[in-house]
């Protein structure tokens, strides 16, 4: 639920549609290149830590207009599949969840895209198994990226006066962290995840957000070409 005038916040939301489309399209180039040139190199990140995801939205009941706000904390996990497009680009596609441990629930979801730039020094490479003399702590490098993609999920709590809360949206959201490479064939990633939707799917006032500080574990995919 924003808590901004609607006309104020219809200003806001369409200035960051037009710079969510902008990094999109300017982004398109480097997505085409990464499949079209290092297709054999891809790598599989998994991440897990802590935060969690939450709808906030207008519900009317019996006449009634309302707000809820409703979260799936305190854990936060999520999957990645990335490739480099360039010595400081690189390209994610993922996905990630917040869990509410007790009663276990997991109802929403962030699915999207993310660019992390490496401002400082080129992120450190994974060295393959077969490499005999790796130094562990290598190389390190920071990133900041940007991430647009959908939010949708269900959160419902049965005892509650409204049971399920549904919402949906685009969503813009930030990527920091820092890239290590810790072992032969594995990167260490501490990283803070931070999510909002700006464009919502329905007839009510609703948001989604997420919230994480992670740790997440890099690994080489086998060649998906050969």
């Amino acid at each position: 639920m924003c808590l901004l005038p609607k006309p104020a916040f219809r200003t806001i939301r369409a200035f960051l549609l037009q710079v969510m489309a902008m990094c999109v399209a300017s982004a398109l180039p480097q997505v085409a290149t990464a499949f079209e040139f290092n297709a054999d190199e891809w790598q599989i990140s998994v991440q897990a830590g802590f935060g969690g995801t939450g709808i906030q939205k207008q519900v009317e009941k019996n006449g009634d207009t309302f707000d809820i706000s409703r979260g799936e904390t305190p854990g936060f996990f999520g999957i990645d599949f990335e490739t480099f497009t360039s010595d400081r680009w690189r390209f994610t596609i993922g996905h990630r969840r917040g869990v509410r441990l007790g009663p276990f629930s997991s109802g929403v979801g962030f699915t999207g895209a993310s660019w992390n730039y490496y401002p400082f020094s080129t992120p450190p490479k994974d060295i393959d198994f077969t490499e005999g003399n790796y130094l562990a702590g290598e190389g390190y490098s920071t990133f900041v990226g940007i991430a647009t993609g959908v939010g949708y999920g269900t959160i419902t709590r049965e005892s509650d006066q409204v049971g399920s809360v549904t919402a949906s949206g685009v969503y813009l959201g930030i990527r920091l962290g820092v890239d290590w490479a810790y072992a032969p064939g594995m990167i260490i990633r501490p990283e803070i995840i931070g999510s909002q939707t700006f464009y919502d799917a329905g007839n009510l006032p609703s948001s989604l957000n997420e919230f994480g500080i992670v740790c997440g574990f890099i690994f080489h995919l086998p060649p998906i070409f050969d």
